[in-house]
């Protein structure tokens, strides 16, 4: 069984929070549809927040703040843009724990991994900080006498902003910063699970010097307010991150009034094992990709892929790795695995291992809820891994988004390949080998937008463009140097000398 981790004594100080809109330069700790709860998903009777229930009305007027805000911000010099980020970065480096702390609570991921949540945020403040002082253009000749041309970046005006909950700190920091350094406005909607540390990144960023209006957040409903920002007509483009079903609905209406899109979706990541692997070293990572965030990434290793002579050699050592996972408190610093963000994550967990045992493949470890002592009430399930896994299985193809870990054989690498691309996905694929060759060809021919060699499926880096292929990515990829061209327009200028 998995280690448990005792109960920790509440925070004395864990009022629950007022969660408000922040439209221009007002609040409202209640939206039209009035208020929800944001619960703690360790122990779901704790509230950790109270937070506005916005709907179409908040949105309209969200956008016209937005609108109004854009065409100052966008005059503001690129080094003060810079200039802001970087303090909201400084700004966020001093609050780094009380952020951490509060992200684990809300939506229960581990405090070790909040923490390296907020500086991985803090990396993209800094990182588009910089990009906002390189937003220069081209210059070249023209086939005209005493012609010369030339293009310009402008922002595009007002942009809606999706973000979901599995990375409260990072992904809404991480689209507002790219926004507001090429000049842009924006309206924040964050996932309903994840709303309070959303609204600590807006304030943070207001106080750092960033213009009431030139910044928003709308929260509530997916339905209510994600629709209604995706369908105005004043928002230039559309930033999501979720799931797959989500982000092609998103994709379909903003795409079908003009609206720029790019939407980062779901994942069915595989990892492929070879028999000169250290294995010791790919278990670890395995453990790692597969139960980190209770297995709640987008990026998380869902499915591994391993030759059948060293299979049982493996799986030993895989279920003993897994054995030594410790299930409990978030805020506890030797939990390496909290619980599931809600009951319907819990639930879709359990479908899946039901599901997995009435197509054949056989359970090795876990598979049920596992609530560790004192948080009986808590959202947990225990790291599990099947084996006899067929690459037909329901849980060979599709997302589940929490701790369930599919073992499959192959017994050739054309094999292995044929499996890692044999889903719908194509985020991210990573090869465990001692050969370059079979390195080389693996990165070459795997059907995926980041690809790994030696590593874990999971983590990658502010300055490096990430996304997907197939149904786990759509538009210009996230993060990097060619992230702005989502951010931004290009402006011909033909002069004559």
């Amino acid at each position: 069984m998995t280690t448990p981790v005792a109960a920790r004594e509440p925070a004395a100080n864990a009022e629950p929070l007022k969660v408000a809109s922040r439209i221009g330069g007002s609040t409202s700790e209640r939206g039209s549809g009035g208020t929800f709860d944001d619960v703690n998903p360790a122990r779901p009777s704790e509230l950790v927040a109270m937070v506005a229930a916005c709907g179409s009305d908040e949105v309209e007027a969200a956008v016209a703040a937005a609108a109004e805000a854009a065409p100052n911000w966008a005059a503001v010099s690129p080094m003060r843009r810079a200039e802001i980020l970087f303090a909201a970065g400084r700004l966020m480096r001093e609050q780094a724990e009380s952020i951490a702390q509060l992200a684990s609570r809300e939506m229960g991921k581990p405090i070790g991994e909040a923490r390296g949540e907020v500086g991985a945020a803090i990396a993209f403040l800094e990182y588009f900080g910089g990009e906002a002082t390189r937003l220069g253009g081209e210059v070249g000749g023209s086939v005209r006498d005493r012609v010369s041309l030339l293009t310009l970046r402008e922002p595009l005006g007002v942009l809606g902003l999706i973000t979901p909950w599995n990375f409260p700190i990072s992904i809404p920091t991480k689209k507002l910063s790219a926004a507001l350094a090429c000049g842009n406005s924006a309206v924040l909607k964050p996932a309903s699970r994840a709303p309070a540390v959303a609204a600590r990144i807006v304030e943070l960023l207001l106080e750092a010097g960033v213009p009431e209006g030139a910044v928003n957040l709308v929260t509530g409903d997916g339905e209510a307010v994600g629709q209604a920002l995706v369908a105005d007509r004043r928002v230039a483009a559309i930033s999501f991150t979720g799931s797959t079903e989500v982000g092609w609905r998103t994709v379909a209406a903003a795409s079908a009034r003009g609206a720029g899109v790019q939407a980062e979706m779901g994942g069915k990541n595989a990892v492929v094992v070879w028999d000169d692997a250290n294995l010791a070293r790919a278990v670890a990572l395995i453990v790692d990709g597969a139960y980190r965030s209770a297995g709640q990434k987008c990026t998380s290793t869902s499915r591994v892929i391993v030759q059948r002579h060293i299979l049982p050699r493996f799986t030993e050592a895989l279920v003993e790795a897994a054995t030594s996972v410790q299930v409990g408190d978030p805020l506890a610093e030797d939990t390496f695995m909290g619980p599931l963000v809600d009951e319907a994550a819990l639930a879709k967990s359990e479908h899946y291992v039901e599901r997995a045992l009435r197509d054949g493949a056989r359970l090795l470890f876990g598979g049920s809820r596992g609530n560790p002592p004192g948080f009986e009430e808590g959202y947990f399930f225990e790291p599990t891994i099947f084996a006899d896994v067929e690459p037909a299985m329901a849980v060979a193809q599709e997302e589940i988004f929490g701790p369930v870990l599919a073992v499959l054989a192959c017994d050739t690498f054309q094999q292995a390949l044929a499996i890692t691309n044999g889903t719908p996905y194509g985020l991210a694929a990573v090869i465990h080998t001692a050969s370059l060759e079979l390195a080389g060809e693996f990165v070459r021919r795997a059907d995926v937008g980041c690809a790994g060699v030696n590593v874990t499926s999971a983590g990658w880096e502010a300055h490096a463009p990430f996304g997907g292929t197939k149904a786990s990515g759509y538009g210009i990829r996230e993060q990097g140097p060619g992230a702005v061209d989502f951010f931004t327009r290009r402006k011909t200028v033909a002069a004559l000398a």
